[in-house]
């Protein structure tokens, strides 16, 4: 529904003005927020948070009906809560990670519990620029601009992409990690089975690592798998070296399919790693075969603890090509 402008609308304990960019209750997204509404899957690992009657998550079919429930979710959505309970010490935690391992469907399960607590949620789409509203009885699409003043309540859930600029200023960074094996191996047999073969799956976990998305969902995709091979056709040592020190920038993002963050336990980074032994070995051939003195010159460098001290470990732990 798009009603006339300066329509005013109740959110929570305050108006809103409705702006010609925005719609009201539209039906697709109004059948995804009653679907979330009625679920009741528990959030615990291997479960799959299925909507009915229908429903898409967020109206769009590209992205399905389910969300597998990964291991980290559970406790990440604990760490989450509990970082986000006092507004006043951490008004602003940014998710971030490797492309590909789940951060969208995660948001989706941060949605989830909101909606079981009939919370007031502004959700962002980063690629769009859409905004969705979402509180009890009401559905608003809008603009980044159109729900400023619900944003400023305290009483407000904001689950915004990260270049917002008032995410970029963030109290608190979670990493999100790789999926491990078990995981590819849960999610195929609930979900992919009858799409992909278990060897396909086998074999695009040995040589992509936990990238769910090219492991499960374009394991079949041509023009998805070829991605691995682009990365490491156009990788060198100066930009590996580079994206080390800064993977997240978006000079370094095609970097992503062969480098991995490793997380501890408290979903904080501690290191970087080669996405598998697979990618590991095939970089180390090309930088051998693009240059072999520096090559060695750059793993004859003693830098205990230094900035590419880890790089220069895992290549040294590579075989030299005959």
């Amino acid at each position: 529904m798009q009603p006339d402008p300066y329509t005013q609308l109740r959110v929570g304990d305050i108006m809103i003005f409705v702006t010609r960019s925005m719609q009201v209750n539209p039906p697709d997204m109004v059948s995804f927020w009653q679907a979330m509404a009625r679920n009741s899957t528990a959030i615990g690992y291997g479960n799959v948070v299925a909507l009915s009657d229908g429903a898409y998550l967020l109206g769009d079919p590209t992205l399905g009906s389910q969300v597998f429930i990964r291991d980290c979710y559970p406790e990440l959505l604990d760490a989450c809560m509990k970082l986000t309970r006092d507004e006043a010490e951490c008004p602003r935690l940014v998710i971030f990670g490797n492309s590909g391992i789940g951060k969208t469907f995660f948001g989706l399960v941060l949605l989830l519990h909101l909606t079981r607590a009939h919370a007031t949620v502004v959700y962002g789409c980063g690629e769009s620029g859409q905004r969705f509203l979402f509180s009890p009885g009401l559905v608003v699409q809008g603009s980044d601009q159109d729900f400023l003043g619900v944003l400023d309540e305290s009483t407000t859930s904001k689950l915004l992409p990260m270049q917002d600029g008032f995410i970029v200023s963030a109290k608190a960074l979670t990493l999100m990690p790789m999926w491990s094996k078990d995981e590819t191996m849960k999610c195929h047999a609930l979900m992919y089975s009858g799409k992909v073969s278990a060897e396909k799956e086998e074999d695009c976990y040995r040589r992509w690592g936990g990238n769910a998305r090219y492991v499960l969902h374009n394991a079949t995709s041509t023009s998805h798998q070829v991605q691995l091979q682009i990365a490491l056709v156009s990788v060198n040592l100066n930009s590996l070296v580079t994206a080390c020190r800064r993977l997240n920038a978006d000079d370094y993002h095609a970097l992503h399919n062969l480098l991995h963050y490793r997380v501890t336990k408290c979903f904080q980074k501690e290191c970087l790693g080669f996405a598998s032994r697979y990618v590991q070995e095939e970089v180390y051939k090309r930088l051998y075969k693009q240059n072999k003195d520096k090559l060695l010159e750059f793993l004859a460098v003693v830098d205990d603890f230094g900035p590419d001290d880890v790089l220069r470990g895992l290549l040294r732990g590579t075989a030299v090509p005959s």
